[in-house]
């Protein structure tokens, strides 16, 4: 079965237990409302990216600094390779589920557009534009 589930997409589920905070009712809005985990670590990483733009020079730091630093380095990498590869699935199933007149579907085709644009010198017109 391993053989069968290659290439299949799999889904998993993050529990997150609010109930041990200071006050379990807020974090939930936070997580639910507000900030999910996922946006949460995606500034977090953003910040230490900051913060590593400005850090000492690589022969200053001890072999398990520099080890941690390339650990990071290769996991953002890998993250932000999957949001590319992932951006015109989500992108199209966004699209699926609008009207093509709603306002947010024009913003969607926008995107799409600009997205393949990358791999393209000649950008992709809007339909019905020459």
């Amino acid at each position: 079965m391993p053989d069968q589930q290659q290439g299949q997409r799999q889904e998993q589920n993050v529990t997150i237990n609010v109930q041990s905070s200071g006050d379990p009712a807020l974090e939930s809005r936070i997580l639910n409302e507000l900030y999910s985990a996922g946006k949460q670590l995606s500034s977090l990483a953003a910040v230490v990216e900051l913060l590593l733009a400005t850090r000492a020079p690589d022969y200053l730091l001890t072999p398990e600094q520099f080890e941690a630093l390339g650990e990071f380095e290769a996991m953002q990498g890998t993250i932000e390779a999957e949001k590319r590869r992932r951006k015109p699935a989500r992108i199209a199933e966004a699209l699926e589920r609008l009207s093509p007149e709603a306002p947010e579907a024009r913003q969607l085709r926008n995107e799409l557009r600009d997205w393949l644009a990358q791999f393209d010198r000649d950008p992709v017109p809007e339909r019905g534009t020459p």
